[in-house]
């Protein structure tokens, strides 16, 4: 070394310790503490790899125990204390190793930390200066250390120097004292042998090259853990020496000058208490970051092993002293570093409950990764019980946590005969194309603490019965919502007071009654009272997932499919036991695959049963499944991993009714093919040539369909929870990600601390900056491809400049993704602005609405309380209850009305043709009745058409024609009566009352016609073909696919 300032200190390295001491508002408590101390980081040499051996983070954590309650694990304290470095170098300051302090000789794996001498010795002197006293004031201020200019007075040649531009150099590569580098790179040797010399060589030329394309703000950041082993400083006549110290000072020979003169500069505006400029900003790299390191070998085991297989077990009894140890066959950690979390847990039982007494954080225990031959995994966890723990027969237990994924069948039955054997909560979670499956098993007796989350049910009484089994009966003719089991009590029950503040387990005969036991010895039920539900914990018992499989609990979520839960229950066994006998999966689209995978699914349907799962096998479900199961999509994933991750707090929580015990879900409306209509000839997508990020998709939709979204153009209208799933969804789906694509994304909100347990794009240190540029930038890393623009201004009136028809015109969608909104618009005053090609249905009852700049739409409104305001449309139809309805500057659109005034038509409309209200449904009459709007008077048919004076044009109105109208029947819900619905017009409904005479007559002519099976087929394929041309002539074809699709939401 070469330092000639070494006399000036009395020790090698830098002894100075400065704590920051951060306390409540009101001086009562201490919340945390900032240490600088020049450590180094780790205790780490060729030698010796512990991470544990980390010296500030033991520091941290034995601070935290210290300040922290007795009991409060890891990390989950109050008092947080931090342990930074207030400078570092490699020739080791502080390090109390990694040779050992005792024998010199270097350290080994156990014994690298001295016991704890080393780390404690930072954390004893922290404890020193914690409790003293001063002022704190700061200056804070970014440099860029690449342009400075350096005086005379501080640097070691006695000229003005500058900085240079970040670089390393040669002997970087050498290592340090602490062990050698790689290859023969020697420290203070500018050259090597030939191979290297070559090779520089090389590099050099091909630096050339780039520097054509080099410009001013280009930046390179080689970057280690938080760039700590890239930014050591040494002076200018160390720097000389190019050991590997000075080849890693980044900014030339004069780095340590420029920080001594802008630390001066600094600290003498804080002694004159002047500012500091703030400029210029750092450039925010994370974005553009990107890692060498490779990630983990794919996980395998020896032959007849499985994961979790014991190598080790644990002993039944230990005493304070012992280890606890426990081995088996496991898989690498970085599959999921759980950051935040813990690969292992030590519990304790305690009144029954299992509490956490320690994690994988505490110096207590051990969790070791062995790599055996080349992919197999050695898991030891280890457990140093304190000679202090107290004795007796208390229970513990070692839980470590794994995720399993894309199991095969047999590897999922073998790990739910553990975890159900042994207590351990399992959810199973897997999408399969458009197919999902969630599996739950919380074990033989799970307690639910709430099975709902609703407040308790209470009814008004109306009578109780004075029999061997007391009838009670409410005084509402609404269903009382009380479940059979259930436990009730009353209050204020005059007459039978016996009943009052007791306990009643309830039976529920019907919808409107109750019953509570015996009150025949009771006194008389004279009036008044309520009944109120009592929440009890509730024990669940579940199968194991192999008997849950013979005999399972199907959770049914979409009622248009009652099968479809039996079918896909099926189908997930059989893709095993196909790729078990043809070593294959199904190929995507394969017709011939498909068969046989239906055979395999007919088989399961009956082998080991009484009798079969489903009567209602659907072959056409079970082949799409096969055909697509192979695709993976985003979506999909998303929202069977939202549901298990619900699953996963009500195992932890016991809050709520957990799924008992599959759940289905699937999504088969997304494909072209009319899936309830089955058909043996499904066309089969085209797939790309060329293997790419969406191929996994491509399976699904094909190419044609992947090259459609990533030309599309979306507008997201919020970037908060909502917001952020989508573009996240949108980045891996790849919409928007071709050149003629696009996604815009508005949000005028910043980054609050708040957003960041539910809005994932955005981190701590966005806090205060805009969600929509950040959100962009985030899903950019995720999807380098994608075309996403940012705006900060909102869709407002007064933003039309920016969000004007051109704008819009150029979209193929807008997502709504405002979460700050109630989602309840009952009576609220709505605008529908600038919508084009579009279908919308509001049958919520609304105050007022303004449908302005809109054109191709189709508009489906419930009971509208005061005005309809139409202006400025073309090609659009409306249907709406309204009191009033107002239009301007509207050509060519369709008006099915009920209002009890003339509609009023103003300036410059023409070719408006007005019909009956056409979508009566169930609740209108309510809203009605709610808005004060009478069924009986309806002007729909005189409107009334205002000119300024001295202005004559042609009529601009005229009535549809009976035989032309069509009411929206699908709106209506089969099992609902329609009584007290809107009446018809005489002659609309007369015409309406004709054409299904009509159809009735055709159907009987049909029947008696006698046709035989051939026939009836090319009449069926004759009929359907032309109703479907005149569906789609007429335009209805969307509006009933897009009734269809809300009618099943």
């Amino acid at each position: 070394m070469n330092n000639i300032d070494q006399g000036e200190y009395t020790y090698n390295t830098d002894h100075e310790m400065t704590i920051l001491r951060f306390e409540s508002i009101d001086g009562k408590n201490e919340i945390g503490m900032i240490n600088f101390y020049p450590v180094h980081a780790v205790n780490l040499n060729n030698t010796n790899l512990l991470v544990a051996g980390d010296n500030k983070g033991y520091a941290s954590y034995l601070f935290e125990k210290l300040k922290n309650p007795s009991g409060t694990l890891s990390g989950q304290g109050a008092f947080v204390a931090a342990f930074g470095q207030s400078n570092e170098g490699d020739v080791s300051p502080n390090l109390m190793g990694p040779k050992c302090i005792d024998t010199g000789l270097p350290c080994e794996f156990y014994t690298s930390t001295c016991n704890g001498r080393s780390e404690k010795y930072l954390y004893d002197k922290a404890q020193v200066f914690i409790n003293g006293n001063g002022i704190v004031n700061f200056r804070h201020t970014y440099v860029d250390m690449q342009t400075i200019n350096v005086s005379s007075h501080f640097t070691s040649t006695g000229r003005n120097e500058t900085t240079c531009q970040a670089a390393l150099g040669y002997a970087f590569a050498a290592g340090t004292t602490d062990g050698p580098g790689d290859f023969d790179f020697t420290q203070s040797a500018n050259s090597t042998n030939i191979f290297w010399a070559i090779l520089n060589h090389l590099i050099i030329i091909f630096s050339n090259l780039l520097k054509e394309t080099w410009t001013s703000d280009s930046h390179i950041v080689i970057a280690g853990l938080a760039n700590s082993y890239s930014h050591y400083i040494t002076t200018y006549e160390e720097y000389q020496q190019q050991r590997y110290e000075g080849a890693s000072t980044l900014y030339g020979p004069h780095t340590l000058a420029a920080y001594q003169q802008t630390f001066y500069d600094s600290s003498l505006k804080l002694a004159r208490n002047e500012s500091v400029p703030s400029d210029p900003q750092p450039f925010d790299m994370r974005i553009k970051t990107f890692s060498f390191v490779l990630p983990p070998i794919p996980d395998g085991l020896p032959i007849d092993k499985n994961f979790g297989d014991i190598i080790t077990d644990v002993d039944s009894t230990y005493k304070p002293g012992d280890t606890v140890r426990y081995i088996w066959w496991g898989a690498n950690p970085r599959n999921d570093l759980f950051t935040e979390k813990s690969f292992l847990y030590v519990d304790r039982l305690l009144n029954q409950t299992w509490v956490t007494i320690l994690t994988d954080d505490d110096l207590e225990t051990h969790f070791l990764w062995k790599r055996q031959f080349i992919d197999n995994s050695i898991i030891t966890v280890e457990w140093d019980i304190p000679t202090t723990q107290q004795t007796g027969q208390d229970l513990y237990r070692l839980r470590h946590v794994y995720v399993l994924t894309d199991a095969k069948l047999d590897h999922q039955i073998l790990v739910g005969n553990y975890c159900h054997d042994h207590g351990i909560k399992l959810i199973i979670a897997n999408t399969k194309g458009l197919f999902g499956q969630i599996f739950c098993d919380f074990g033989e007796k799970f307690e639910v603490l709430d099975t709902n989350g609703e407040n308790p049910l209470t009814q008004v009484v109306a009578e109780i019965s004075r029999d061997d089994i007391g009838v009670v009966f409410m005084s509402t003719d609404a269903r009382h919502g009380f479940e059979d089991g259930s436990y009730v009590t009353f209050h204020g029950v005059k007459g039978m007071t016996e009943v009052n503040e007791q306990e009643f387990k309830i039976s529920v005969p019907s919808p409107f009654t109750i019953t509570i036991g015996d009150t025949s010895k009771f006194g008389a039920y004279e009036g008044g009272g309520t009944v109120t539900e009592i929440k009890k914990p509730e024990d669940i018992k579940f199968k194991s997932f192999a008997n849950a499989l013979i005999e399972p609990d199907l959770l049914l979520c979409d009622f248009a499919k009652m099968s479809m839960p039996s079918n896909l229950h099926l189908a997930f066994q059989a893709l095993s036991n196909f790729e078990r006998k043809y070593n294959s999966l199904p190929k995507p689209w394969d017709e011939s695959d498909a068969e046989k995978f239906y055979e395999i699914v007919e088989k399961l349907n009956t082998e080991n049963r009484d009798k079969p799962l489903t009567d209602e096998l659907n072959k056409h479900w079970i082949k799409l499944f096969s055909k697509i199961c192979t695709g993976d999509l985003c979506p999909m994933q998303a929202v069977i991993g939202g549901i298990a991750a619900q699953e996963v707090m009500k195992a932890v929580t016991g809050k709520f009714m957990p799924i008992r015990q599959f759940l289905y879900f699937d999504a088969i409306e997304c494909l072209p093919e009319n899936v309830f209509q089955p058909s043996d000839i499904i066309p089969k997508p085209r797939f790309s040539t060329k293997k790419n990020r969406y191929c996994s998709q491509e399976i699904v939709f094909g190419a044609d369909f992947q090259e459609k979204i990533c030309k599309s153009k979306y507008f997201v209208v919020g970037a908060g929870a909502i917001g952020c799933e989508m573009l996240k969804n949108f980045a891996m789906m790849g919409i928007g990600c071709d050149k003629q694509g696009g996604v815009y994304v508005t949000d005028m909100d910043s980054i609050e601390k708040s957003n960041l347990n539910r809005q994932f794009l955005f981190r701590s240190w966005n806090i205060g900056q805009m969600k929509s540029k950040i959100a962009a930038d985030t899903v950019k890393t995720m999807n380098p491809m994608m075309n996403i623009h940012a705006f900060i201004e909102g869709v407002l009136p007064e933003t039309e400049h920016i969000y004007d028809d051109t704008f819009f015109e150029r979209l193929d969608g807008v997502v709504n993704a405002l979460d700050n909104q109630s989602s309840d618009i009952t009576n609220a005053e709505f605008r529908i602005h600038r919508c084009s090609y579009s279908y919308i249905y509001i049958l919520a009852p609304l105050r007022c609405v303004e449908v302005r700049k809109c054109h191709n739409v189709t508009i489906v409104l419930g009971a509208v309380e005061t005005t309809l305001k139409v202006t400025d449309c073309e090609n659009v139809s409306i249907s709406a209850v309204c009191r009033r309805l107002l239009i301007s500057q509207c050509r060519s659109s369709s008006f099915y009305i009920h209002t009890p005034t003339r509609p009023l038509i103003q300036l410059n409309c023409a070719s408006l043709l007005f019909a009956p209200y056409n979508a009566s449904h169930v609740e209108l009459p309510e809203q009605m009745e709610r808005t004060g709007l009478c069924k009986e008077l309806n002007l729909w048919n005189k409107p009334l058409v205002t000119h300024p004076a001295g202005y004559v044009d042609e009529q601009p109105w005229s009535l549809l024609p009976p035989d032309d109208f069509y009411p929206i029947s699908s709106i209506r819900l089969e099992d609902q009566q329609t009584d007290g619905l809107i009446p018809l017009p005489s002659e609309y409904q007369s015409a309406i009352d004709k054409r299904q005479k009509s159809i009735s007559l055709l159907a009987n002519e049909i029947t008696a016609a006698q046709l035989n099976p051939e026939q009836r087929q090319r009449f069926q394929r004759f009929v359907v073909s032309n109703f479907e041309a005149w569906l789609d002539a007429t335009g209805n074809a969307k509006i009933l696919n897009h009734l269809s699709s809300l009618q099943q939401q």
